[in-house]
Formats: C-alpha cells, sequence, structure tokens
C-alpha cells in the first residue's frame, strides 16, 4: 500500500506550528544578543567628543578719517591696555590702542609702536600670548598688515587635538581692519 501524503490542510497547519514556534524562538536569539553581545567584547569606552570650534564673528571697521596712524596718536584709555606686554617683545605699551574684540576664541587687536618707532598688528590671546607683524610707517602706507594665528578653544590645554581657530586680520593704512575666522 503506497504511503499516505498528508492532504493540503494538514500541510498548512504544519508550516503554521513550525512558524509559530520559531517566532518566539527567534524574539529569545534577538534579546539574548542583545543582552549578552556587548559583555562578550571588550568594552571600548565612550567614544572622544569635540567640542565646535567658537568661530568669532567677523569684524569689519571702515576707514577713519585719521586713518591708522590718527588712531595711535589718540590718548591711550584703559581698554587699550592689554594686561600684560613683555619687555623683551619690543613693543611700547603705552602705545597699544585697541582695534577689535573677537569674541569665542578670546582675541583682541591692538595697534601699536615698537622701540624703534614701527607700526605694529597686535594680537592678544586669552592666555595673553602676543603675535604681532610690524614695518615702518612708509612700508605700512603701500602695504597692509595681515597677521594669521591659530587659537585654541581652551588655552589651558596642549592636547593637540583641541579645537582650533584659525584667525585671519588685515590692519590698512587708511585704518579699516577685517578679522575673522578663516575657512
Amino acid at each position: 500500500m503506497p504511503a499516505a501524503t498528508p492532504s493540503r490542510p494538514a500541510r498548512r497547519r504544519a508550516s503554521w506550528a513550525v512558524l509559530v514556534l520559531a517566532l518566539p524562538a527567534a524574539a529569545v536569539a534577538f534579546l539574548a544578543g542583545l543582552l549578552i553581545g556587548p559583555r562578550i567584547g571588550p568594552d571600548p569606552g565612550p567614544a572622544p567628543t569635540v567640542g565646535a570650534a567658537e568661530l568669532p564673528v567677523p569684524v569689519v571697521t571702515k576707514a577713519s578719517p585719521d586713518g591708522a596712524l590718527g588712531l595711535l596718536a589718540r590718548t591711550q584709555r584703559a581698554a587699550d591696555r592689554p594686561s600684560a606686554v613683555p619687555a623683551q617683545s619690543g613693543l611700547v605699551a603705552a602705545s597699544f590702542r585697541r582695534l577689535a574684540a573677537l569674541p569665542g576664541p578670546g582675541v583682541v587687536l591692538y595697534g601699536a609702536r615698537t622701540t624703534g618707532k614701527q607700526v605694529c598688528l597686535v594680537a592678544v590671546a586669552i592666555d595673553e600670548h602676543l603675535t604681532a607683524t610690524c614695518a615702518s610707517a612708509a612700508d605700512f602706507r603701500g602695504t597692509p598688515f595681515s597677521l594669521d594665528l591659530s587659537v585654541a578653544k581652551d588655552p589651558a590645554s596642549d592636547d593637540p587635538k583641541d579645537t582650533r581657530t584659525e584667525i585671519a586680520a588685515t590692519w590698512s593704512w587708511d585704518g579699516s581692519l577685517r578679522a575673522g575666522a578663516v575657512a
């Protein structure tokens, strides 16, 4: 006698039975993977994070009737004085005149003179680091001062991964100034 073949409804019931048993098994395996998986490998720890750079708002000042040298000739005010000017810099502390402050990275730009009467564009960072470019008045008349500097987000950190802001500033003979972050 030939073997009996299951009827079509019996095969459907068998398929549903396998499916009903497979779904809970798959769900249990998935949950076990979620719970046990992270404990199997070493914990890499938190991912390093770096805060966004604090980009300064661009500063643009128009030419003044007295020009850059007129600014240096006016009487110094309290806001014109940086907190410290190292003697070895060759810059005359009494000659500093504030041009602009770049909030964010904490840089203040000044016009100043050296002991040799050169005209300078000086950037003073929040950590009191000075960066300057200087020239004679005759050379300054022909070519504006350009100053590029890199400022750490956290000046107390020497970490090379610390976010840095690149700043460019240009001060012209007519007294106009352009400064801001480099794209």
